[in-house]
């Protein structure tokens, strides 16, 4: 079921892409994610510890690398509101003048690289998923926003560039810290090592606490500054144009 909500949306974006009725497919595959998660949330055991609904697929063992996807609480919670954003954003596009198969393969590849994030267990997955949200966040802003869009577009994905790279850094620094024999991109086996201090250097603990920290802080903190300085905030202007809903005179709601 986790495996379905990730690739759902990105399955989806492909079949537009190629062809597949936009605005239809969309809606659909938001529908089909929303309704997994809700079956999710439904059937969550409360009383576990750790992670549910845990697959695994091993992509190289001498790597330890492996494809792992599961929930916890605080993941299936992101999920959940990952699936109702996607949802409402679709339902409330409204009609699109130019690129509309673009546009809705945009929304679902971001709505499937954040979900991706969320329930990624194993970290190279979970920062490759995290990089699927990039370009289309890119091209979202740069074709179907206003004024300085292009401008705005290349500041965000700078940011966002920026805090991937450190992020990035910080994951192969954290790899590298671990002694051989613990070595392993799994959260689990490092939560296990971290808590065992025999088995995980100081440097590597500091880190687990910092360098997951910065790079999100930062992109952070870039995406305000640039939705508040003057040259930028077509950035928050072209969220507003594509997001937010007013009721025409007829009855029926499309995209202010």
């Amino acid at each position: 079921m986790v495996l379905f909500i990730i690739f759902c949306p990105i399955v989806a974006a492909i079949l537009i892409m190629v062809g597949a009725p936009a605005r239809k497919t969309a809606l659909i595959a938001s529908v089909l994610t929303f309704a997994a998660a809700l079956y999710l949330l439904a059937t969550f055991g409360d009383g576990e510890h750790g992670f549910q609904r845990v697959t695994s697929f091993t992509i190289s063992p001498e790597w330890r690398l492996s494809f792992t996807t599961g929930i916890d609480g605080l993941s299936l919670i992101m999920v959940l509101l990952a699936t109702i954003v996607t949802l409402a954003a679709i339902w409330f596009a409204g009609t699109i003048e130019r690129y509309e198969n673009a546009f809705y393969a945009c929304l679902l590849f971001i709505s499937g690289g954040a979900i991706g994030a969320f329930t990624s267990i194993d970290l190279f997955f979970f920062y490759a998923f995290h990089e699927l949200a990039l370009i289309p966040t890119f091209l979202l802003i740069g074709i179907w926003g206003s004024g300085n869009r292009v401008s705005a577009a290349w500041k965000i994905t700078i940011y966002l560039a920026i805090g991937s790279f450190i992020l990035l850094l910080g994951l192969i620094l954290l790899y590298q810290s671990v002694p051989l024999g613990w070595r392993s991109f799994d959260i689990r086996a490092l939560t296990v090592s971290r808590s065992t201090t025999s088995h995980l250097p100081a440097v590597a603990c500091r880190l687990w606490n910092s360098r997951f920290a910065f790079p999100f802080s930062h992109m952070g903190a870039g995406s305000l500054r640039l939705c508040s300085s003057p040259g930028g905030n077509v950035a928050c202007r072209s969220a507003k144009k594509n997001w937010t809903v007013r009721p025409f005179a007829s009855g029926h709601s499309a995209a202010a």
